[in-house]
């Protein structure tokens, strides 16, 4: 059940990720790793 609602949440994380990328003209892998790390965190205080 608890890894059911991570992997939701990851999926969220993921879709949110591409939209922003799909969205920017000018976007660097170090900026999506960045973002990622910095959501992941906040699920896991969250």
């Amino acid at each position: 059940m608890n890894f059911q609602i991570e992997s939701d949440q990851f999926l969220k994380i993921m879709l949110d990720i591409q939209k922003k990328v799909e969205a920017a003209t000018t976007i660097t892998t170090e900026d999506v790793m960045q973002d990622l790390i910095l959501k992941l965190r906040e699920c896991q205080i969250g």
